[in-house]
């Protein structure tokens, strides 16, 4: 529970790597393959959302708005698509599935732990749950709560294991015996 707790607390961040899949997506675009009007795609990223324009010829750009995954709905692995100015529910779907074929891992990372031991990325709870099932979840979760994390965290964890000995040395002092049948 505690672990849980501090990776909810504790915000995501896009990695240094994501660059070369959003370079990727924008090679898409250059191609048509997000769209035969799309002749190209501009891709800003800010305080971890990014905002991709689809540039048209002759034609509005259309925009979107990226984030990380929250919602079962999104036709992204790892990101939720809000429709901006001249986007449509088919140019969702096109950037979705063109995310998908760009990023084969997931391009957020928690902010506070450092890497694996072994140097291996973590994958997150939701692929370690389309790749593995429970045994998946149940391995990325012990792999996150081994990986170092910050001093916050650390002394928050340590606080709550001593108020748990004391109140259960507290408990232990309280009680009393169980009587047996002879000293009734």
């Amino acid at each position: 529970m505690v672990c849980s707790l501090s990776a909810a607390a504790q915000d995501l961040s896009l990695t240094r790597d994501c660059e070369v899949g959003f370079r990727q997506f924008i090679n898409l675009a250059e191609t048509g393959r997000l769209g035969t009007d799309v002749s190209d795609a501009n891709v800003a990223i800010a305080d971890n959302q990014v905002r991709v324009e689809l540039v048209r010829a002759g034609a509005p750009n259309k925009l979107l708005f990226l984030t990380r995954k929250r919602s079962l709905e999104s036709p992204s692995r790892y990101f939720d698509i809000a429709l901006g100015e001249g986007a449509t529910a088919d140019d969702l779907d096109r950037v979705g599935k063109a995310l998908d074929e760009v990023f084969r891992s997931d391009p957020f990372e928690i902010v506070g732990l450092e890497a694996s031991p072994d140097g291996e990325p973590i994958s997150s709870l939701i692929e370690a749950w389309g790749r593995d099932g429970w045994s998946g979840v149940a391995r990325a979760w012990e792999r996150r709560a081994m990986v170092l994390a910050s001093l916050r965290y650390t002394v928050g964890v340590i606080v709550l294991v001593a108020l748990a000995l004391l109140l259960s040395l507290a408990l232990l002092w309280g009680s009393r015996p169980p009587r047996s049948a002879s000293d009734r």
